[in-house]
């Protein structure tokens, strides 16, 4: 992640990993954030997910939101060798991410094909 400070290499991000290629090489995965950018909200909002911390230990004392709205692509080898595995988050609030990434208007069918993710859109 580009860090915010100049001078910084790098910055602590937490993520979760909603998918991987065919072939292994990259990992499908949605950034979680601290608060929802504020400049952005109008775009970005609906597609964001709150999770909390009485739920997961490794938020610490404060709530904050997985971002649905793009998937970021990374390196399943910089995952492997600079990421740490810090928990699981339910299979409730990963379908809602996944929901919500799905209807996101930049995250492709291709993209969401590609890491396993794509659900066909339903007439109500």
């Amino acid at each position: 992640v580009i860090p915010k400070n100049e001078g910084d290499n790098s910055r602590t991000k937490y993520f979760v990993v909603i998918g991987k290629d065919d072939e292994s090489l990259l990992v499908g995965s949605l950034l979680i954030n601290s608060d929802v950018n504020i400049n952005l909200v109008r775009a970005i909002a609906p597609y964001q997910h709150c999770i909390y911390p009485e739920d997961y230990v490794f938020l610490g004392d404060k709530y904050r939101f997985i971002d649905c709205y793009r998937i970021k692509e990374l390196s399943f080898n910089q995952i492997i060798e600079d990421g740490d595995y810090i928990g699981t988050i339910s299979s409730e609030d990963l379908n809602k991410a996944i929901d919500l990434a799905n209807d996101s208007p930049v995250n492709k069918p291709l993209t969401l094909k590609k890491y396993g993710i794509f659900k066909e859109k339903t007439d109500h």
